[in-house]
């Protein structure tokens, strides 16, 4: 999700913010990453309009874990859980996915930046729609990683 809002607005992605030749960032919560790469979406003019990931495991199941995982991507994003999707399919146990050697996920994240200094008053902006943008991102992980935040 961290590359996905980063791409939003042309931010490079999360090793441009968090180098992991950085010791510091070993072990490090993915909230921190997830909080930052929204910060950074705000200052830069954005907004965050819609969240979706996708997870791809044979194993566990995520429907059990999919209420709380949305409550706590709702909380970091800044964002109502109804516009945050988070569903999960497997890779028919094919390859290290299906050995459930790891899991991949695929999140892409939609928004926009306004368009300040067009000549409109806040009042305006706050009525314009913003541009669209969105990226996808994968990221590789080991299992048994938890599901929720």
């Amino acid at each position: 999700m961290t590359d996905a809002l980063l791409a939003t607005c042309g931010a490079g992605d999360i090793g441009t913010h968090f180098p992991p030749s950085d010791p510091q960032w070993k072990g490090a919560a993915s909230r921190i990453f997830v909080e930052h790469a929204a910060k950074v979406v705000r200052e830069r003019g954005g907004r965050i309009a819609n969240a979706d990931i996708t997870l791809i495991c044979e194993a566990p199941r995520v429907g059990p874990h999919r209420e709380a995982m949305t409550s706590a991507l709702s909380q970091m994003l800044g964002i109502s859980a109804d516009r945050i999707s988070i569903k999960a399919t497997t890779n028919e146990k094919l390859g290290f996915i299906g050995r459930e050697e790891g899991i991949a996920a695929i999140a892409t994240a939609s928004g926009g930046v306004s368009r300040r200094g067009a000549g409109m008053s806040n009042a305006e902006l706050a009525t314009r729609c913003y541009w669209p943008a969105s990226n996808v991102a994968s990221c590789w992980r080991r299992p048994k990683v938890a599901l929720a935040a």
